[in-house]
């Protein structure tokens, strides 16, 4: 399933100048007909609301943009815990996963 959702705000943790600080993002589901895609979305999939704290600096969201958020159910709890992958090889396909960084 994929919902639509709005990144209205960031949080900083620290330093906002300083790409390494943590984040914490504010997004909703898309509830606005701007667009014939959004009547759609808003229509047809999940509403709801999403904060999300990131600490790696190349995965971050603008405020004021949309983003697709796929949901999709994973084969086992060991598929989803990318810990055990050891690398990005080890990604399953369709996957995104970055390790976070660790700030040191």
């Amino acid at each position: 399933m994929r919902a639509k959702f709005h990144c209205n705000s960031v949080a900083f943790h620290g330093d906002p100048e300083n790409p390494d600080t943590t984040r914490t993002y504010h997004l909703n589901a898309v509830t606005d007909n701007r667009t014939a895609e959004n009547e759609r979305y808003h229509r047809y999939t999940p509403f709801g609301e999403l904060k999300l704290t990131i600490d790696n600096p190349a995965a971050q969201l603008n405020p004021g943009e949309d983003y697709y958020l796929d949901i999709t159910p994973c084969a086992t709890a060991q598929a989803a815990a990318p810990e055990t992958m050891g690398n990005t090889h080890d990604i399953p396909d369709g996957a995104h996963y970055q390790p976070a960084h660790s700030g040191e």
